[in-house]
């Protein structure tokens, strides 16, 4: 369940690629992220299994744990009092009572059920769709090759690491996405950003917008 800066990234892409077939880190924002509760940002982490030197859609969670049910009674308590409680929870009780174990396709049912409630349709790929054996900055130019894409939009920190002359010398335009947390009334005190886009749609729920 990513922050909005994800979605806000897809609110202005057409195409919109998730990286499934790069290595799994463990610990990062694949298998967690953070809610607000009566005593501040708490994480909420899908445990897994496995996952030494596995890419992200070979990574299996570990079901052995009660994470599910224990995800939902955090989510239920810290979130029953917001606004849009009623339209969203059953929602969110139907993706984590699904039979899904695989990480990146239980990640890609609340990521479709979040851009869905956002009012965000773009074309969804997994880069794994495309077979292609290139890493890094090279694999990110391929991908935009192969949907016939003029422009790469890139994340705040792609800046550290992308390199933007390979994209030049195809004639592709680099973007950097430049993305502020907007401010919406949020539940348990002072404004947090950058939390789950949950937090966003149980307290707040408008569509993003470009301006």
């Amino acid at each position: 369940m990513p922050y909005l800066g994800f979605f806000d990234k897809m609110l202005h892409s057409t195409d919109f690629v998730i990286l499934d077939d790069v290595q799994f880190e463990k610990n990062s924002f694949l298998n967690r992220n953070k809610i607000k509760t009566a005593n501040g940002p708490i994480w909420l982490t899908i445990p897994t299994k496995g996952h030494l030197n596995q890419k992200i859609n070979q990574v299996m969670v570990d079901d052995s744990k009660n994470w599910r049910e224990s995800h939902l009674k955090t989510i239920y308590f810290n979130y029953k009092k917001s606004k849009n409680f009623s339209k969203v929870y059953p929602k969110i009780e139907a993706i984590y009572h699904s039979n899904e174990n695989n990480l990146a396709k239980f990640n890609f049912l609340t990521i479709k059920m979040l851009a869905k409630e956002l009012e965000l349709k773009p074309n969804f790929y997994f880069s794994s769709d495309f077979n292609l054996k290139a890493r890094g900055s090279e694999l990110l130019l391929m991908i935009t090759q192969k949907l016939n894409g003029k422009v790469y939009l890139s994340g705040q920190m792609g800046k550290d690491y992308l390199d933007t002359k390979i994209f030049e010398k195809e004639k592709i335009e680099v973007q950097f996405q430049d993305y502020k947390s907007p401010q919406y009334d949020q539940l348990w005190g002072e404004f947090v950003p950058n939390l789950s886009a949950l937090d966003y749609l149980f307290c707040d729920g408008l569509p993003l917008s470009k301006d």
